[in-house]
C-alpha cells in the first residue's frame, strides 16, 4: 500500500496510547497517525483532517468511543473504525456493532491481535477478537456444525458478498436451490431478518 492514509489513535492513558503508536507506526509506515488522549481534541482535529481510519478505545472521559464514533461518521460516513476495549459483554459488542464499527478488538489481546485486526478491516472485513466471536455465538456453534457440506460453501459465498446468482454459478445449481439452502441455512442457525444471515457470514467468516 504506497498511498499514505490519516489515521487517528484515540485513548486516554499516554502510556498505552504511545505504545500502540510505536507498535502500528513499525508495522505500518504508510500511516500518517495522529494520537490524543483526548477524545474532544480527537474530534475537533476531524474538522481539519479527513481520517481514513480512526482506532478508538471505548472508556474515554468527555465523551466515550462510541460517541465518539457517531460524531465521526456523521462527518464521514465512509470511514473505517477499530474499537479498542476491555468490555466482553454481548449487548456492548452488539451496541458497537450497530454503529458500524468495523473491528472490535480486545485490550486482552491487542498487542497480538491489533495488527491483524488493522489489515483485515482495511481490506473490507469484519474483525472482532476472537473471544468475542466464542462468546457470542457459543450457542450457535452446534447449528453451525449442523450445517452439510453445501450449505457451507453457500455461507462461505455469503461471507464473500457474492450474490446468490453468483453462488449459485460457482456451485454449478440452479438460483432457487441457493436461495432453499439460505433458508435452511438460517433455518438451523436461528436468524431472522433481511441481513442476518450476511452478519452472521462476515463476521464468522474466519470459520468457513
Amino acid at each position: 500500500m504506497n498511498t499514505k492514509l490519516n489515521v487517528l489513535l484515540v485513548d486516554d492513558h499516554p502510556i498505552f496510547l504511545k505504545g500502540l503508536v510505536e507498535v502500528i507506526q513499525d508495522e505500518f509506515q504508510e500511516f500518517v497517525i495522529h494520537a490524543f488522549s483526548d477524545s474532544e481534541k480527537a474530534l475537533s482535529s476531524a474538522n481539519e483532517i479527513n481520517y481514513d481510519l480512526v482506532i478508538t478505545d471505548l472508556d474515554m472521559p468527555k465523551r466515550n468511543g462510541i460517541a465518539l464514533i457517531s460524531e465521526l461518521k456523521l462527518q464521514n460516513p465512509k470511514v473505517i473504525v477499530l474499537l479498542l476495549t476491555m468490555h466482553k459483554e454481548q449487548d456492548i459488542m452488539r451496541s458497537a456493532l450497530a454503529k458500524g464499527i468495523n473491528g472490535y478488538v480486545l485490550k486482552d489481546d491487542v498487542v497480538d491481535e491489533l495488527v491483524i485486526a488493522i489489515e483485515e478491516v482495511l481490506k473490507g472485513n469484519k474483525y472482532i477478537s476472537e473471544l468475542e466471536v466464542i462468546n457470542k455465538f457459543e450457542d450457535q456453534n452446534e447449528e453451525l456444525k449442523s450445517l452439510t457440506k453445501t450449505e457451507l460453501l453457500v455461507l462461505k459465498g455469503i461471507s464473500d458478498n457474492k450474490t446468490s446468482k453468483e453462488i449459485a454459478k460457482d456451485l454449478f445449481v440452479s438460483l432457487k436451490t441457493i436461495e432453499n439452502h439460505r433458508n435452511n441455512i438460517s433455518r438451523k442457525l436461528r436468524l431472522k431478518g433481511s441481513n442476518s444471515l450476511l452478519k452472521f457470514a462476515i463476521n464468522n467468516k474466519h470459520l468457513l
